[in-house]
Formats: C-alpha cells, structure tokens, sequence
C-alpha cells in the first residue's frame, strides 16, 4: 500500500476529504516523529510500539579496502509488534510445524538426510532449489542415491503416520535445505 493509497481507504473509510486525511496524517506522522526524537515511546494501539534504542560505538571492517574503523554510537529505531498483529499475521502462515507430530516428523527428515549427507555426500543431487515442488526434489533424490534412496523413503514412511505426510513432505523440504544451491 502507498501513501497516497493509504490517504484514499482512511478518507474512504471515515467520510472525510482526502485533503483533510492528508493533513490529518501528516500531522500524525510529524508528531511520531518529535517523539521519537525525543526519546520517547509511541504506541500505536493494535500495531506496537515505536521507540528509539542506542547502539553502543563499535568497530567493523571496510568493504573496500578490509581495513578496521570505528563507528560511531547511534540511537536506532525500534518496533515492537503488538500481540493482535502477531496473531494477525499467524493467520495469514502455514502453522505446520506447531504440531508435536510434525516437530517429530521434521527430526526424522532432518536425520534421514543428515545420515546420507555424511555418508554418501559425493553422490548428493545437484541443482536442487528452494523453489522446487516435493515430487521434483524426490524425483533428483531418486536419480542421485538410487536404491540408498529408497531406503530412506522406507524409514521415514515407517516412523511418520500418513496423515501426517500428506500434510507436509519434511523428507523432500530437508534435502532442500540440505543441497539446494543458494541463491546468487
């Protein structure tokens, strides 16, 4: 949403002008901002609450030329969510791994995979990717271990309830995790 959006649902929203709303908001806006300025708090109800913080001078390495400086202490901008927009956006998430069953199901994948990381590393598939679908990642699994791979497969069908993989495929999201390349 831009501002100008923003200015348009609130002045829609209220019946008032969309000059009257600008004037009202950046009159907010400025106002957050004193404050701040100021050191002090500003809670925006339902939101969170807007602060400052002081980050402590420190020393870091240049980028250009890898040589040690030091910078200044600063005051940062803080926010703090609110609890109503954490559960608001929780709606929006897959909560899969909330589960107890799924928890269990995730550290069966994540050694299954760990164990044929250490042991057959050499042969692990190439040019997987985080946007991969499941069939596709089991597909270039298959194609690199072979048999070894469906060995795995076996083990984490016997220990994880079917109900619980046709939910979420933990095996192919950990080979993801495990060989896909980063993004460049």
């Amino acid at each position: 949403m831009t501002w100008n959006e923003l200015i348009a649902a609130v002045a829609t929203k209220t019946g008032r002008s969309q000059t009257q709303t600008r004037e009202l908001l950046d009159a907010t806006m400025e106002q957050i901002l004193a404050s701040l300025a100021e050191g002090e708090k500003v809670p925006l109800k339902g939101v969170g609450v807007l602060s400052s913080t002081w980050r402590d001078a420190r020393t870091v390495r240049s980028i250009t030329n890898r040589r040690r400086m030091m910078v200044d202490g600063r005051y940062l901008p803080r926010f703090r969510p609110a609890q109503a927009l954490r559960d608001l956006l929780a709606l929006r998430t897959p909560q899969v791994f909330r589960s107890p069953r799924h928890q269990e199901a995730w550290r069966v994948a994540e050694t299954l995979i760990g164990d044929l990381d250490l042991y057959h590393r050499n042969t692990a598939p190439s040019g997987l990717n985080g946007e991969m679908d499941d069939v596709t990642t089991r597909a270039a699994c298959r194609e690199a271990f072979g048999s070894v791979w469906d060995q795995v497969t076996v083990s984490f069908e016997k220990d994880v309830p079917a109900e619980i993989r046709a939910e979420f495929d933990h095996l192919a999201w950990a080979a993801r995790r495990r060989w896909a390349l980063p993004k460049s």
